[in-house]
């Protein structure tokens, strides 16, 4: 739009060149790292004398269950009680896709 109406003379974006991502391949906490994360989720969840809203009671437990079955946060979410076997030794929690 600004070439069109002469605000610039050149297009920047053509003249740019994508940027090349390198990503690191992926790889799993050790159980120090995972004990840190369950540490600061404890710690956020029962913080004392903040003035925003209450963080959510379920967290520790949501990070626990995604750590336990290697489910997606979506998968996790989605999870009712009639997938949940405690009564199962061990306990069993049945992940499905869909409704």
């Amino acid at each position: 739009m600004a070439i069109r109406f002469d605000v610039l003379a050149v297009n920047p974006i053509i003249e740019t060149k994508t940027a090349k991502v390198r990503r690191k391949p992926a790889r799993a906490m050790t159980p120090a790292e995972f004990e840190r994360v369950r540490g600061a989720v404890q710690a956020y969840a029962h913080r004392e004398g903040y003035g925003g809203p209450k963080p959510g009671r379920l967290l520790p437990a949501f990070v626990d269950v995604l750590a336990a079955t290697g489910a997606r946060p979506s998968e996790v979410l989605a999870i009712r009680w009639s997938d949940v076997d405690l009564l199962a030794d061990p306990p069993t929690v049945t992940v499905a896709g869909g409704p």
